[in-house]
């Protein structure tokens, strides 16, 4: 996995105004042309959760990348069942995981629509931080805002600023 993008999306509920509904999407839809923009004709592979918010939010992909679309337990967002109420480390090593197991397939590019509480679990494990030092990292982002992870020019695992 040579590209690893992470779109931010928040714990809000289904009875949110349409006004910010709408906004949210614009913002997404901004996100993968942003997106597009860096993968060219690279095909991508899309994860969420499989959660009625995190299904909405990453349509707005799936609609631009015309892509195959996973769905994740492990991207479930905080509060919808079982594995949404985990602690921490165990969160962590759910995501740890996937991420493993999608590493193993070996796309050259891959965007996941997550929680942004699930975002440092993602970038803790691209960056091989132990277990220990995720609940450290505080992330706070926009809805629809990326965290861009890639393989750069020396081979190095590098984490970019957030779009």
């Amino acid at each position: 996995m040579k590209h690893l993008f992470l779109v931010h999306i928040e714990q809000e509920n289904e009875q949110e105004s349409m006004e910010l509904q709408e906004l949210n999407r614009r913002k997404l839809a901004d996100s993968a042309t942003i997106i597009q923009s860096y993968l060219g004709q690279l095909e991508p592979l899309l994860l969420s959760g499989d959660d009625p918010i995190s299904v909405q939010s990453s349509t707005v992909f799936a609609e631009n990348f015309q892509t195959k679309h996973e769905y994740h337990e492990a991207l479930r967002r905080g509060g919808e069942g079982e594995l949404g109420q985990l602690p921490g480390i165990e969160r962590f090593a759910q995501i740890r995981r996937m991420m493993e197991e999608l590493q193993k397939r070996k796309p050259e590019a891959v965007i996941v629509v997550m929680d942004s509480l699930l975002i440092p679990h993602c970038i803790g494990w691209w960056l091989m931080l132990p277990s220990e030092h995720i609940e450290q990292l505080d992330v706070s982002m926009e809805v629809g805002s990326l965290t861009y992870l890639n393989i750069n020019k020396t081979g190095d695992r590098a984490l970019h600023a957030c779009l």
